[in-house]
């Protein structure tokens, strides 16, 4: 994509720009788009593996 602004604006915009607050917070929509990866991976839900680690078999 081919844009008419210059790198000085884009730095200028950057620094203007406020950070991102979910506005779900809570619940399981919360919960999905926490844990849910992007379309390009497929779009699935992380497990606990992924989140936290596999847990070494000591038994």
């Amino acid at each position: 994509m081919d844009v008419d602004v210059s790198d000085a604006e884009f730095a200028e915009r950057r620094k203007e720009l406020k950070p991102f607050k979910p506005k779900v917070r809570f619940g399981y929509l919360a919960r999905y788009q926490y844990l849910v990866t992007s379309a390009n991976t497929g779009g699935v839900m992380l497990g606990a593996d992924e989140l936290f680690g596999k847990e070494d078999d000591a038994d």
